[in-house]
């Protein structure tokens, strides 16, 4: 075009209220964001309409939509265990042992505000996105820890034990009775024969039943 059609003037003519967050240079064409509020919004998305106009007579012009998508952390992450669980545990328990697994979501579409961790407090989710978004429902996780405390108890009187020298093997001699005042799994008695050496070349016993 001649001088008097070769310069372009840019304005922002719509669409909704992107007017309110954007601007446009009018010799340069930049967009820049105008206002911080943006952030408080919820829009994921805005349309820039700008117009292109030169400076002839008759005066032409052009259009461009531009599409601002807007990155925004909207959602905290939740649990989707429910609020509480509660777990019981032998003291004896393996140091790394699973007790439980726990699942959360972020209903945020996109990285890395639908990312997230969990941290020991009761137990917290947070999201990844600078600021982060924390789960309003904490996961409280009870753990009862089962202990041996008690010693088993010998119930059966102590006895002496006739046995006729012409018992068979397998004859029932004596039953031992036990009792242990502690909770599964340690109330769970198992017997041995703990004599001298004679004894034990002629008696056995049931290490389940006594």
């Amino acid at each position: 075009d001649s001088v008097f059609g070769s310069i372009i003037t840019y304005s922002l003519i719509g669409d909704s209220d992107s007017s309110t967050y954007f601007s446009v240079n009018s010799a340069t064409g930049e967009i820049s964001l105008i206002s911080a509020s943006i952030a408080t919004q919820t829009a994921t998305q805005y349309q820039l309409r700008i117009l292109a106009a030169d400076n002839g007579s008759p005066q032409k012009t052009a259009q461009a939509l531009i599409t601002v998508v807007i990155n925004r952390n909207l959602y905290p992450p939740e649990f989707l265990n429910s609020t509480g669980l509660s777990l019981t545990l032998a003291e004896t328990q393996s140091l790394g042992d699973v007790l439980s697994v726990l699942t959360g979501r972020d209903n945020d579409t996109q990285a890395p505000y639908n990312e997230f961790t969990f941290s020991l407090l009761a137990f917290a989710i947070q999201d990844k996105a600078t600021p982060s978004k924390s789960g309003l429902n904490l996961y409280y996780l009870n753990v009862t820890v089962v202990r041996n405390l008690n010693t088993p108890i010998i119930t059966s009187a102590i006895t002496i034990v006739s046995l006729n020298r012409t018992a068979t093997v397998g004859t029932n001699v004596f039953r031992i009775t036990a009792t242990d005042a502690d909770v599964s799994p340690f109330n769970t008695l198992t017997y041995s024969l703990l004599g001298d050496a004679s004894s034990l070349a002629f008696f056995t016993i049931n290490s389940t039943s006594g």
